[in-house]
């Protein structure tokens, strides 16, 4: 699963026509936290390929893949944005902590924002832990635009088993 990963992670920045970054090296690390991590503790609404699209686009989007960028004036951190605040502690530096500190918060999120739509329940988590209805439209996007690249990059299932 994980060279399935770097697969999508490629096809975002060819989507974007982003050359590769300074810190691409990161790369296998980010794809092997993402494909640990939703292997054995997928999202809500969704099986362990959409799990990891949605974090390579949210990942993305909120850093390039870039697992030591800070955001937002330096309350975001890492490859998700997390904010401590929302966290309600250090955000990890390593790949895997950052890929479990946004399960976390993205569980949350589709808890807090159970009453919409599967596409807007990225509503919490967008806005940075303010509740649903600040940013639907961001969540709606990416939940979108994760499902773009997933019907355009299948997870190959091995049916010889």
């Amino acid at each position: 699963m994980i060279f399935w990963v770097l697969v999508l992670m490629t096809a975002i920045r060819v989507q974007y026509a982003e050359a590769l970054a300074p810190w691409a090296d990161t790369y296998t690390s980010t794809a092997a936290a993402i494909a640990t991590k939703c292997e054995s503790a997928p999202l809500p609404g969704g099986g362990k390929d959409w799990c990891a699209m949605l974090l390579v686009e949210m990942s993305w989007h909120e850093s390039r893949f870039n697992q030591d960028v800070s955001h937002d004036g330096g309350h975001g951190y890492g490859l998700f944005g997390t904010q401590a605040g929302t966290l309600g502690r250090s955000v990890p530096a390593d790949p895997e902590g950052q890929v479990d500190a946004a399960i976390e918060l993205l569980k949350t999120s589709w808890r807090i924002c159970a009453k919409h739509p599967l596409e807007e329940r990225l509503g919490w988590y967008a806005a940075g832990g303010t509740g649903c209805e600040r940013r639907l439209e961001l969540s709606v996007f990416r939940m979108h635009e994760a499902a773009k690249i997933l019907r355009a990059n299948p997870l190959a299932v091995d049916r010889s088993k």
